[in-house]
């Protein structure tokens, strides 16, 4: 097997509005392959999708835009040397406070509607469904994620597009999959986003993550307007694969087995070093992470490498969650001299429902950009006999 990486959520030509658009669809399997990109989700904009394809204020119930997406999207997957494309899009659904929120849906070959903040109807914001309602109707071969869960919306935006936030009330929805745990933030995004995500394990929630960075055509530098006509941002944030979900694969990844992988949890998430963790039950059975294990001992296989881009590992650690308690337990931990790689297996006596999860974190001293960088595995689950 070899891994395979990805990013979870990006833009295309087909979001188009007053404020934003992304890059031509054509051109991005190449860029994909020439930084390392195996496949990568186009998620666009619910509201975009269903437009006239001259007009972008203006709706065509028949979808035009949307079906010469998915056209574009089986061309490019009939070729081997791109970089597969997940067909998906970006819906903006009610959270439970009737407020728009957005949801990754990836897979779904039929499109769900979601207009609520469009700005194309001022003063009604209700979107078409709710976070419930798309996931009860998401097709089967399809999956669901929270976008970017835990960013706040602005307040302009509250007020004049109805966005709010997503609540862990609404991220225990029956039908999502996970959550994209990162989105091209920043260092101080990275630990809050962790912590987040932790708290939800340990209440007993099982979430998948997946790692995406929101990229609009920003594939070196993300600019965007702040006042309109007056000035414009700039920053390295946002950039197309900065932030990637990591997968292991046989021969030329399908849209079909790269979907299920990542909607199943057999993969991690990172912005540089490799990390994975593997369990065998008393049988010597592969558990893989996504997965529940059920019974007495488990035993758990570590893996973390770096390059000298990223840095040596400096930090790597195998924690267990038990659900309904206060915090981690750390099973086993590295932190001495730096080193390139890690591997390390230990024996799980499993006494309560819970999980184990894994972390790998590089030095800021490397020639990249001077930064820690991480990577995240995603949960095994755990049942005692």
């Amino acid at each position: 097997p070899s891994i395979a990486y990805g990013d979870a959520h990006t833009h295309s030509e087909f979001s188009d509005d007053q404020v934003e658009f992304g890059s031509p669809l054509g051109g991005s399997p190449h860029l994909a392959r020439a930084i390392g990109l195996s496949f990568f989700a186009v998620t666009d904009h619910s509201y975009d999708l269903d437009d006239r394809q001259d007009n972008y204020l203006k709706n065509d119930p028949r979808h035009p835009k949307w079906r010469r997406y998915l056209k574009e999207v089986d061309r490019n997957n009939r070729k081997s040397r791109r970089a597969t494309i997940l067909r998906g899009e970006e819906v903006s659904c009610r959270n439970g406070h009737g407020q728009n929120v957005h949801l990754l849906l990836l897979g779904n070959t039929a499109l769900m509607a979601g207009s609520g903040d469009s700005a194309e109807r001022w003063l009604r914001t209700r979107s078409e469904y709710s976070i419930a309602e798309v996931t009860a109707q998401r097709e089967r071969k399809s999956f669901a994620f929270a976008a970017h869960p835990f960013e706040v919306a602005p307040l302009i935006q509250r007020v004049l597009l109805g966005r709010g936030d997503w609540s862990p009330e609404d991220l225990a929805s029956s039908g999502l999959a996970g959550l994209q745990l990162f989105n091209g933030g920043t260092e101080e995004d990275v630990h809050a986003n962790i912590g987040r995500w932790r708290s939800l394990l340990l209440r007993g929630l099982k979430l998948v993550i997946i790692a995406g960075n929101d990229a609009h055509g920003n594939f070196s530098r993300f600019r965007q307007l702040g006042i309109p006509f007056v000035s414009m941002r700039e920053s390295a944030t946002h950039l197309f694969g900065r932030w990637k979900t990591g997968l292991s694969i046989r021969g030329t990844p399908s849209e079909k087995h790269l979907l299920n992988h990542l909607g199943s949890g057999r993969s991690f998430v990172t912005d540089g070093p490799y990390c994975w963790l593997e369990g065998r039950d008393e049988e010597g059975g592969v558990v893989p992470m996504g997965s529940t294990f059920h019974g007495g001992s488990l035993k758990l296989k570590l893996r973390a490498s770096s390059t000298r881009d990223f840095g040596a590992l400096t930090t790597v650690r195998l924690v267990s969650g038990v659900h309904g308690s206060a915090r981690e337990c750390v099973l086993w931990e590295y932190g001495k001299e730096p080193l390139a790689s890690v591997e390390q297996e230990i024996r799980l006596k499993v006494a309560a429902p819970g999980y184990v999860r894994a972390e790998a974190w590089t030095s800021s001293n490397n020639p990249l950009d001077g930064k820690p960088h991480v990577g995240v595995s995603n949960p095994i689950w755990t049942e005692p006999s």
